[in-house]
């Protein structure tokens, strides 16, 4: 008698669940565009975004690293002074080796509120992160015609994984979130133009594409989604919409050459990486396809860097059949659903141009490149769930142990990613982390020994610059790294012989010059010090460093209109170059142009407020103008600093 009656409450709390699911997707069709007024959607979507931020806080109390952290904010002169001339500059040139101008443009924002905090970088890329955790919603719910629980399931996996800490927390990569608002927002308006054949929505689709590649090259491949989804939604191929897609794939074309020229003007720097051959780039190009779906599953392993391996294993030769998996899975999927297929095209349509079919850089994949493409392979799962959730015939067990399995693997998720945010605190964690993985990596044993040179502890920087030079001695980078280090310890023969070997490796890069420059300087030897720096501007002529040096050694000569025109260049092409605005004042000061001198001194203490030698400066300057108050007042700060 028991056991019926535990059967019929079974089946009555199977119903009730079935026909809560039934209600709640009901409710939502009945107002499609307005989502945010559905009281499950907002409160499923606000406990997402809860944990969301819970879950990446550690990242806000982040620093800056020196893996491109130093290009694109620390020492870029292109983010210090917004105005016409600096945002026609960042639309106009190459900034990082990449053309991304809309990113530069919002880290120059960054700049103006805050210059060097590093807060108010990690808090805009983790604000764009949650809109963009609420646009994958509303794209996913708009794609599957207002599925509630499906959308919200892909909303969460694109919120919490682990794979997307690398986005998320690394300030230079703030072009992943940038470029994703963008293009994910396009894909809800082209939803919205499908459905109200409105052409104000196709307008705003071509509005936020453009914006989404001036964010980020990758976002090339939207008309490739566009396609994609006309295809899932049924639409008739027809001329109207081949036209459609014209203007798409014109601007694809566009920044596709533009992403072209700008890379292959960036020399590659010998020792960084080995060239491969067609077949290893096959297996390499197979292998990032396989890794990325095994770490959607097992995100273990995680790494800023995954160097190029020293020979093929196992996993490369094997990672063709995965492949060739993948695409029988998606055949099947086209007999019976296009979910699947829709949803692996759309994965392989974003990882594309990632997979080193073209060589570009030294990582065999990167941890990043899934930040959007996921979105594919999130979505069969949500469809998957929503369809799970609208069947009848599954007893209330099953249904709670999945519903509790996903909250399991959920929490999982949480806290690896909140764990993960500690490995982008600093450069010290950040390549002491590669290292525990890749122990034999030159590239992360350079950085690691940079960050440790930066902290003025020089012993451990020489451990690593070492170890990086003897796992590849012709690698130019260490060369420069430790010759940096033996210039600061006052080893000058050593640094020579550092900076020489590194003019031999790489003759057309200016970075030796100039630091060769450096250890003429400081030992006197002015006519090799000028010689060195006039190369670095025949090589380089938008180096401020070298106008910079070249200035501070005429105002050593006494040659104060040469020493002023130097400085006067090498602050228009960087206006926050402390040395230089120090120089300049100390020649203003000498030229007996106090005020000014006080003006640059003042300048500089703004910008570094913790050398003691700009308050010294600055208070002779104000005695001799008569001014003693301020004098004193600058001579007792120096003294605290010193």
């Amino acid at each position: 008698m028991s056991q019926k009656k535990s059967k019929k409450q079974s089946k009555k709390a199977t119903k009730a669940a079935s026909q809560q699911v039934a209600k709640t997707q009901k409710s939502a069709a009945k107002s499609p565009a307005t989502w945010w007024r559905n009281r499950h959607v907002l409160l499923g979507l606000a406990a997402i975004l809860v944990v969301t931020f819970v879950s990446f806080y550690p990242s806000l109390n982040a620093g800056f690293t020196n893996w491109d952290d130093l290009e694109y904010v620390t020492e870029s002169p292109y983010i210090v002074n917004l105005n016409g001339e600096s945002i026609a500059t960042m639309f106009t040139e190459e900034i990082a080796s990449n053309y991304h101008p809309l990113t530069i443009f919002s880290l120059a924002l960054n700049y103006q509120i805050s210059t060097l905090n590093p807060a108010s970088y990690h808090w805009t890329n983790l604000i764009l992160h949650l809109l963009n955790v609420v646009l994958v919603f509303w794209f996913v719910y708009l794609l599957f015609d207002r599925k509630i629980w499906g959308a919200l399931l892909v909303a969460f996996l694109f919120a919490i994984h682990p794979m997307h800490v690398e986005s998320v927390a690394w300030i230079a990569e703030r072009k992943d979130v940038l470029y994703t608002f963008f293009f994910v927002a396009a894909l809800i308006t082209y939803l919205n133009y499908l459905k109200n054949k409105k052409n104000a929505y196709y307008l705003y689709t071509l509005i936020l594409f453009v914006l989404s590649c001036l964010s980020k090259p990758t976002a090339v491949m939207l008309p490739v989604i566009l396609v994609l989804v006309d295809w899932y939604k049924n639409r008739e191929f027809s001329s109207k919409i081949l036209l459609e897609k014209v203007p798409f794939f014109v601007l694809s074309v566009v920044f596709g050459i533009i992403t072209i020229m700008v890379q292959s003007d960036t020399a590659v720097v010998v020792g960084e990486s080995d060239a491969h051959n067609l077949f290893e780039r096959f297996l390499f190009a197979c292998y990032g396809t396989m890794m990325y779906v095994v770490k959607l599953f097992v995100p273990i392993n995680l790494s800023a860097f995954h160097p190029y391996p020293k020979g093929l294993s196992l996993l490369h030769y094997v990672s063709p059949v995965v492949v060739l998996g993948l695409g029988g899975l998606l055949l099947w999927s086209l007999r019976r659903t296009k979910v699947v297929a829709f949803g692996l095209l759309f994965y392989g349509a974003m990882i594309a141009l990632t997979l080193q079919f073209v060589q570009v850089g030294n990582a065999i994949i990167s941890d990043r490149y899934t930040y959007a493409a996921y979105i594919g392979l999130f979505l069969i799962f949500g469809y998957l769930l929503d369809g799970f959730l609208q069947k009848k015939n599954i007893s209330s067990g099953i249904r709670y142990g999945v519903l509790g399995g996903l909250a399991a693997v959920g929490i999982l998720f949480c806290v690896m990613t909140y764990q993960r945010c500690d490995v982008w605190q600093n450069s010290g964690n950040l390549w002491t982390n590669v290292i525990k993985q890749y122990p034999d990596s030159h590239i992360a044993h350079n950085q690691l020994g940079n960050y440790y040179f930066e902290a003025q502890r020089y012993d451990e920087a020489l451990v690593h610059l070492n170890q990086s030079i003897a796992l590849k001695p012709i690698y130019y980078k260490a060369r420069i790294s430790r010759g940096k280090v033996f210039r600061r310890l006052k080893k000058y023969p050593e640094a020579l012989t550092d900076y020489n070997k590194a003019i031999d490796l790489e003759p057309n890069r200016d970075e030796a010059y100039n630091n060769r420059g450096n250890i003429y300087f400081e030992t006197q030897q002015f006519d090799k010090a000028l010689a060195d720096y006039q190369k670095v501007t025949q090589l380089n002529p938008s180096e401020s460093k070298a106008y910079g040096n070249t200035g501070a050694i005429y105002a050593q000569q006494g040659k104060f209109p040469q020493a002023l025109e130097s400085l006067n260049k090498a602050l228009a092409m960087n206006p926050a170059y402390q040395d230089a605005i120090a120089n300049r004042g100390v020649v203003h000061a000498q030229t007996g142009n106090h005020q000014a001198a006080i003006q640059d001194f003042s300048r500089a203490i703004q910008l570094n407020p913790n050398r003691a030698n700009l308050y010294g400066f600055r208070a002779d300057s104000y005695q001799a103008l008569g001014n003693m108050q301020q004098a004193q007042q600058d001579r007792q700060r120096a003294a605290q600093l010193k």
